[in-house]
């Protein structure tokens, strides 16, 4: 019973994300990967555009949602040259903050390499007054959606009585709409 409440958890983040990042990033393509898994109360959410051949090519963003603080932690961004400065980099971050606001968090934090500051500060990132070195955002900077507070109820009803200790993943690289997990 415990395996398959863990396993319509992650499925449920999978798909919270999957929508997330489907009505945020206007070149969204089927092909895309989204990749989900983790221990939780941490779960790791990888989002790769398969646009580009070259793996170096292709943009992606990379987070990690922890339940127990309610913090989304953007681990890395990549946003190759000949994209940048046409708002990819934007929109990425835009489908992971809502994702994070779906699933509940109460904020986004990020250790940005110092060529990155005036991206982040643009996007209303501040330093986190604990340590001079991360950024972070508030959920009173993201809209709210009916689909983000839908996600939110999802999750949390799915979060009671989940063994926390254990490991689970799940790719996707298509969604059906009614596929099941």
């Amino acid at each position: 019973e415990l395996c398959a409440a863990r396993l319509n958890l992650i499925c449920n983040v999978r798909d919270i994300a999957h929508k997330m990042f489907e009505c945020q990033l206007p070149w969204f393509d089927h092909r895309d990967l989204i990749i989900v898994d983790g221990a939780f109360s941490e779960v790791r959410i990888c989002y790769v555009s398969t646009k580009a051949s070259d793996s170096d090519d292709r943009s992606f963003i990379d987070c990690r949602l922890h339940f127990d603080s309610r913090v989304m932690w953007i681990s890395s961004i990549q946003v190759p040259a000949f994209q940048r400065r046409q708002g990819v980099g934007r929109q990425l971050v835009g489908a992971a903050e809502a994702t994070a606001n779906a699933l509940g968090m109460e904020e986004v934090k990020l250790l940005p390499m110092v060529s990155s500051i005036n991206f982040w500060l643009k996007l209303d990132y501040a330093p986190d007054s604990r340590s001079a070195r991360v950024l972070r955002k508030k959920p009173a900077a993201w809209a709210k959606t009916s689909d983000e507070s839908l996600g939110q109820a999802l999750c949390t009803s799915r979060l009671a009585g989940i063994d926390r200790t254990a490991t689970t993943s799940w790719t996707s690289r298509s969604r059906v709409p009614g596929e099941l997990c």
